[in-house]
C-alpha cells in the first residue's frame, strides 16, 4: 500500500472520530490540501514554470529590495512634507509607507492624491514620479526577470535534446562501424 494512501485513510479515519478542533488534526487535514500540488511533476509545462520562478528568486529579491528602498524614500519624503496637512495619511514613515503602498498598488490612489492637491500644486508630481518609478517601471522589471529565466530554461532544455540526439546519431554511427569492422574481419 502507497504511504499516500496511508495517510488519506488515517486523516479521513481520524475525521470520522468526533473529536474537538484541535490544532494537530487540523494541522493534519490542511496538510492533504498539499497533495495538489503532485500536479506540478505530471504537468511539464506547469513544472518549467515552477522552477523558473524558484529560479529568479534571487533576482526578485533584488528587485524588491531597490523597490522598498526607493518606497522608503517617498514615504520619509510624504511623511516630512503632507504630516501637517493630512496626519492620518503622513503622520510618520510608517504610515506613509501603508499610504504608499497603496498606491502602489493603483487602488484608488487618486483618493490620496485629490485631498493634497487642492493643497499642494504640485502634488500630483510626488504621485505621478512614484507610480512611474514604482508601479510600472519595478513591476515590468520584475516581468522581464521571470521571462528572462523562462527563456534561459527553454535555451537548455533545447540544449539539452540537441545533446541527446548528437549522442543518439554517434552511438548509431559506432554501431554501423563496427558491425562493417566485424563483417570485414569475418570474409
Amino acid at each position: 500500500m502507497n504511504l499516500e494512501n496511508i495517510f488519506d485513510t488515517f486523516i479521513v479515519l481520524v475525521s470520522l472520530i468526533p473529536i474537538p478542533n484541535n490544532s494537530s488534526f487540523l494541522l493534519l487535514r490542511l496538510l492533504r490540501v498539499f497533495r495538489v500540488l503532485r500536479v506540478i511533476s505530471i504537468i511539464p509545462e506547469l513544472k518549467l514554470i515552477i522552477e523558473s520562478l524558484i529560479g529568479s528568486l534571487k533576482r526578485v529579491f533584488y528587485v524588491s529590495l531597490l523597490l522598498f528602498i526607493i518606497l522608503y524614500i517617498y514615504a520619509t519624503i510624504g511623511a516630512i512634507v503632507f504630516s501637517n496637512s493630512i496626519p492620518e495619511r503622513w503622520s510618520d514613515v510608517g504610515v506613509s509607507m501603508i499610504t504608499l503602498f497603496q498606491v502602489l498598488t493603483l487602488s484608488s490612489w487618486e483618493q490620496v492624491m485629490l485631498p493634497l492637491q487642492d493643497i499642494y500644486w504640485w502634488a500630483w508630481i510626488y504621485f505621478f514620479s512614484f507610480i512611474i518609478v514604482c508601479a510600472i517601471t519595478m513591476l515590468n522589471l520584475l516581468i522581464a526577470i521571470l521571462v528572462d529565466v523562462v527563456v534561459n530554461q527553454n535555451e537548455k532544455k533545447d540544449d539539452m535534446i540537441k545533446t541527446r540526439n548528437n549522442a543518439e546519431k554517434l552511438n548509431e554511427q559506432f554501431s554501423e562501424e563496427i558491425s562493417l569492422d566485424k563483417l570485414k574481419k569475418d570474409q
